[in-house]
């Protein structure tokens, strides 16, 4: 076996497509992981412990622009050759979109202030070709003048217990969601965009929220019954989780003093996608 070189630790933004892969988190006997790819080919630059650790899981099929990620590479490699070096190893779904060097004790996970998510949707018979794997069909009539109110009725704290996975493990669950708002198609038939920022979320809560809204639209749930819900932290029965696809990680805002993407002059956290 070769000797481990020595490694330093850098912050990588990275993009994927997560529809072939069995979600962000390595897992035992199975190689196909966001997690498991990158490991493998950092590995192959010459680091042995890569120390991997991300801003937040992703599901199997779920997507990601703007990912954060920390990792120790050979010492010897220069910054700038990273990503090049690394994508030449990764599959096409998955490439380093930026890399910057970090201290040892730098956290994606516990540094970042806000996560943003985006989820697509279309009433179609069928998304486009181009659009297929990146869209959730919804396969039911939508008021789409309550798509709108129905999301924005999510901003604001709330207690979300029930609006999670049932293996969920998270102790904290009430929650403060910053934003919540939807976009409508910028052409014929194209999706809608529904954005959620917060600084965390819970296991596929924004896919159930997404439930939420789809629920109001199809006109099993009014937009007062949705809210008066949420007061009481319940989440009704006709609110179904959403399908992975239409899910994406957009983007990660860091604590200033820790962002390593930050340029010098920069007074406020800044968004790495």
């Amino acid at each position: 076996m070769t000797e481990a070189l020595p490694t330093r630790r850098v912050a990588l933004i990275v993009e994927y497509d997560g529809t072939d892969f069995r979600g962000l988190q390595r897992q035992p006997h199975d190689e196909e992981t966001i997690q498991g790819k990158i490991e493998a080919a950092v590995q192959r630059l010459g680091a042995g412990d890569v120390g991997f650790v991300a801003s937040g899981r992703t599901d199997a099929g779920v997507h990601a622009l703007g990912q954060v990620v920390a990792v120790s590479i050979p010492e010897r490699l220069e910054t700038r050759r990273v990503a090049l070096a690394l994508n030449a190893l990764l599959p096409e779904d998955i490439r380093i979109r930026q890399v910057a060097d970090c201290p040892p004790d730098f956290s994606p996970r516990f540094d970042a202030i806000r996560r943003t998510y985006h989820y697509h949707f279309t009433a179609m018979a069928f998304p486009t070709p181009l659009e297929r794997r990146f869209v959730s069909r919804i396969a039911m009539p939508l008021d789409t003048d309550l798509i709108g109110p129905a999301a924005e009725s999510f901003k604001g704290q709330w207690e979300l217990r029930e609006w999670r996975s049932s293996i969920c493990q998270a102790t904290r669950t009430f929650l403060n969601i910053d934003e919540a708002e939807a976009t409508p198609p910028t052409r014929e038939h194209g999706p809608w965009r529904i954005r959620f920022a917060a600084r965390s979320f819970l296991h596929h809560q924004v896919r159930f929220m997404v439930g939420g809204i789809i629920a109001v639209a199809s006109g099993k749930l009014t937009v007062a019954e949705l809210r008066e819900a949420l007061a009481a932290g319940v989440r009704p029965k006709v609110v179904a989780m959403q399908s992975a696809c239409g899910l994406c990680l957009a983007q990660v805002d860091l604590l200033r003093d820790k962002d390593p993407f930050a340029a010098a002059s920069d007074a406020t956290p800044r968004s790495v996608t």
